[in-house]
């Protein structure tokens, strides 16, 4: 289990291999739509990964959202958790540590 104390950014970053290794393309695909709905990725960004083979995407998601900071990283952290809660705590992203589900389903509120 990834330490509490720890950033959003270093939990992603721990958690990046066993996350391109183990996660669906359904989850992808849905938390891309939903990240893309929530402003912390853009269309382009969006239709560049979308297309991609399931590693590949998995890959440039991650990475793409850790390098925009702590707020975006914790977005994703929450809607992996809401999509794949299993495989988020599997991974050590605990879904507890995270915004609270009503400010990720109220995008307003992250402006």
């Amino acid at each position: 289990m990834i330490s509490s104390d720890v950033s959003a950014e270093e939990k992603l970053r721990i958690a990046r291999s066993p996350f391109i290794d183990r996660v669906s393309y359904p989850v992808l695909d849905v938390m891309l739509n939903q990240l893309l709905s929530h402003r912390v990725i853009n269309d382009a960004e969006f239709k560049a990964t979308i297309v991609k083979n399931r590693a590949d995407k998995a890959r440039d998601l991650i990475d793409m959202v850790r390098k925009k900071g702590e707020e975006a990283s914790l977005i994703m952290i929450t809607v992996f958790s809401s999509n794949d809660p299993f495989l988020c705590n599997e991974i050590g992203l605990k879904a507890r540590e995270i915004l609270s589900l009503s400010k990720i389903l109220n995008p307003k509120l992250l402006l």
